[in-house]
């Protein structure tokens, strides 16, 4: 199966919104992608707080999907 990736860069603060909005459009709910920034020798990973979070959510493509990209939009 195909599927259409539909992503929004937003503030943390509007993390919840988003992907609330995101998940009524889709079945599968949503992937949260922080900023991070990897250390000791990328061994580890801290996040960066304040920076823009990326919200993906994924429709199949079957003919719906253009239309549900434009109601998101």
């Amino acid at each position: 199966m195909r599927w259409l990736e539909l992503t929004v860069e937003t503030h943390p603060e509007a993390i919840e919104s988003v992907s609330e909005l995101l998940s009524s459009y889709t079945t599968g709910g949503v992937a949260i992608e922080e900023p991070i920034e990897l250390i000791d020798e990328g061994q580890e990973y801290r996040v960066l707080a304040g920076h823009p979070v990326k919200v993906h959510a994924y429709l199949p493509v079957d003919g719906t999907e253009e239309a549900l990209r434009q109601r998101v939009a």
